[in-house]
């Protein structure tokens, strides 16, 4: 990430403002900023994919952990009220004998035209010896294994972990705001469990007044 008095310099002696989003919204630029030509600088952040489940009915590998959502940072003018959208994580995959376990896709946050993709949900592990993809993004989440889930990827703020197999534990989540994947669930015997949450994305304005 770039430094912000690199891109504006020090701001000729001007206070340093910052606005943050956690939830979508619109921006309302101050009147003395819209003055001094609206130049900002922004962190778009997207939400993170939900780790990996499980699909079998007997000892296999682990979810993959969900990948990040990209983590976005530019320099851009306003010229007046700007949408912004932040992003939700994905779901975890669950566990099913049969069939498909799909964990979901983070998604896109934006600040006006200004983009940042979600990060793709972790696949699941399976039997015999199939395993968990991590998913792609910002930062790709890990690939299961024998013993237990992978981990979500980073962003804002890390990913889930993925646990052993013994005792069995769901994928953690990632934390709310932090763009990370969710971590893989592990399986053992028989049974496995879910994976975890990918945190949703966040907005971040900073401008000189």
């Amino acid at each position: 990430m770039q430094d912000f008095v690199t891109l504006f310099g020090s701001g000729g002696g001007g206070a340093l403002r910052w606005q943050q989003f956690l939830a979508s919204g619109t921006f309302t630029p101050p009147a003395i900023l819209l003055a001094k030509g609206g130049q900002c600088f922004v962190r778009v952040v997207g939400g993170g994919g939900g780790g990996g489940g499980f699909v079998g009915n007997a000892a296999g590998y682990c979810g993959g952990g969900g990948g990040s959502g990209a983590d976005v940072v530019v320099p851009v003018t306003v010229s007046g009220n700007t949408s912004v959208v932040v992003g939700a994580g994905g779901a975890g995959g669950v566990t099913v004998s049969s069939g498909a376990s799909v964990a979901g896709d983070g998604g896109q946050s934006s600040f006006g035209t200004v983009t940042a993709a979600g990060g793709s949900g972790g696949a699941p592990g399976g039997t015999p010896s199939i395993t968990g993809a991590g998913g792609a993004g910002g930062t790709a989440g890990a690939p299961g294994s024998v013993q237990s889930g992978g981990a979500g990827g980073g962003a804002y703020g890390p990913g889930g972990n993925g646990f052993r197999a013994n005792p069995l534990t769901p994928g953690q989540s990632a934390a709310p705001n932090s763009g990370g994947g969710g971590g893989g669930g592990p399986n053992s015997s028989s049974s496995g469990v879910p994976g975890g949450n990918g945190g949703s994305g966040r907005v971040i304005i900073w401008w000189y007044e």
